[in-house]
């Protein structure tokens, strides 16, 4: 045996162009598998940075259906009905669906508007990739506005901003070269910092309809906040009180852009008309009101991650814990918002087909380059038959081979995508480097473990055809 298999790396050698065109196309087949395990599990950790901080958080969870499955709206035995979230129980789901406050969400009848965060929080409990849950702290309140054509004033959120939390994103890191965004949102940050407890508020001035006025910075601007009844859960607007905020800014960020012309892109704006004050603020303003400064049940939930190359994965398993809910990552949501997708009927779920696709593809690749090796080498093959070599020998030669040119070739396609480009970018956006090292070694491990069983699969065929080929009739074709 030994014999063979030093006359096969021997005509290895002797045929090194042969070896090398075949380690480029394995190679290939695992830069491709690389990049679509990379790219679909998640997001780099600096993406979508402005619709991550606005959501609070990395994966959103809303209550109802704001998208679904096929499978979901063909599960026997579930019943759907069209809702509207109520005043008490806003969200962040209409400033990024547009069509959410026209066609509502989709609600089974024994359903409610809101999570439970003790249940989210049972769900997500001793999962390492999950470093935070974000709360969507909102109180709704009376506004009326300048110039707003007499209206007797709007419903509109408080919301509460956790600073801790707010600043884990850096946004100054990510927008340093923005001559826009980046101060706009830093100044914000800094003054809910030094304002944390006092009344002060930030206005979104482009959720504001056409021609209404938001109060000027520097002026002092009254809401009416309700009661809060916490034996019926819910608000009491016929008991108002006045609160009085003092406005420290506006801010006026696109969160994604959308193309209009070959070289033409406009921006999407956030277009939530939330007021957003200081956390102890919004808890000052709740003690006020008699709502719970910690609740157990809110109208959104984020997930602030430690590792957002998780992302993809951990929303497509919380989907199946959490049914009830909808659960969308940012990525998901930029989709959304830049693609105007309706909502009945949207396949958010399409991570697996994606990952098979390119399975299928990378297969059909090894599978051809395997029949190619071992047809060229059938004369070689017929010699080692003709020195005695019998007919496993010749097979488990032939698989070896293919299995050592696909580790080799696989660490090769792995190195040149994840060394080279993923992991110094992962870097420079602050990812730690165990984070980092346990991603490249996990996909790494996929990589190698998906082309070694093709190769193997894929070269049984022409390995038994090529063992089995009569020695005379191998050299008569040569």
């Amino acid at each position: 045996m030994h014999l063979y298999i030093k006359l096969g790396f021997h005509n290895a050698k002797a045929n090194l162009n042969r070896t090398v065109m075949a380690f480029c196309v394995t190679a290939a087949a695992a830069l491709i598998l690389t990049v679509s395990l990379s790219t679909s599990s998640g997001f780099l950790h600096g993406q979508h940075l402005l619709l991550r901080y606005y959501l609070g958080a990395d994966i959103a969870i809303f209550p109802g259906k704001l998208v679904f499955t096929p499978d979901e709206l063909t599960q026997e035995g579930s019943r759907w009905q069209w809702s509207h979230y109520a005043a008490a129980w806003q969200n962040e789901a209409p400033g990024f669906l547009t069509r959410l406050p026209y066609d509502g969400i989709l609600t089974a009848p024994d359903q409610t508007q809101v999570i439970d965060v003790h249940r989210v929080a049972q769900v997500v409990q001793g999962r390492a990739e999950v470093n935070a849950l974000y709360p969507y702290y909102m109180i709704p309140a009376i506004a009326t506005f300048p110039n707003d054509n007499g209206a007797a004033g709007r419903v509109v959120p408080l919301r509460g901003r956790d600073i801790k939390l707010d600043s884990k994103w850096e946004i100054a890191k990510y927008l340093a070269n923005d001559t826009n965004v980046g101060p706009q949102l830093e100044e914000m940050l800094a003054a809910f910092a030094e304002f944390d407890g006092q009344p002060v508020c930030v206005i979104n001035t482009a959720a504001l309809p056409l021609g209404v006025v938001a109060p000027t910075a520097g002026e002092v601007f009254t809401v009416l906040v309700p009661t809060f009844d916490r034996e019926k859960q819910e608000y009491d607007f016929t008991q108002l009180q006045p609160v009085q905020l003092y406005v420290l800014a506006h801010i006026t960020v696109p969160v994604a852009t959308y193309q209009v012309a070959e070289r033409e892109h406009r921006p999407y704006y956030w277009v939530s008309d939330a007021i957003h004050m200081p956390l102890n603020t919004w808890k000052n303003i709740a003690a006020l009101a008699g709502v719970d400064p910690a609740p157990s049940k809110v109208g959104q939930l984020g997930l602030v991650l430690s590792d957002t190359m998780s992302a993809t994965r951990l929303a497509h398993e919380l989907r199946h814990e959490l049914p009830e809910y909808t659960v969308l990552t940012a990525a998901e949501m930029v989709n959304l918002l830049t693609k105007a997708a309706p909502q009945a009927g949207l396949p958010i779920d399409v991570d697996f087909a994606f990952h098979l696709l390119t399975i299928l593809i990378t297969s059909l690749i090894v599978a051809t380059n395997a029949f190619l090796l071992v047809m060229q080498r059938r004369k070689e093959i017929a010699i080692m038959k003709s020195l005695g070599a019998s007919y496993w020998n010749i097979v488990t030669l032939i698989l070896s081979e293919l299995v050592a040119l696909s580790l080799i070739a696989s660490l090769g396609g792995v190195a040149l995508y994840r060394l080279l480009i993923i992991n110094p970018a992962l870097a420079r956006f602050g990812t730690p480097w165990s984070d980092i090292w346990r991603q490249t070694f996990t996909i790494g491990g996929e990589v190698i473990g998906v082309l070694g069983l093709a190769n193997i699969i894929f070269g049984l065929i022409p390995a038994f055809q090529a063992a089995r080929t009569p020695v005379m009739e191998v050299l008569r074709d040569a």
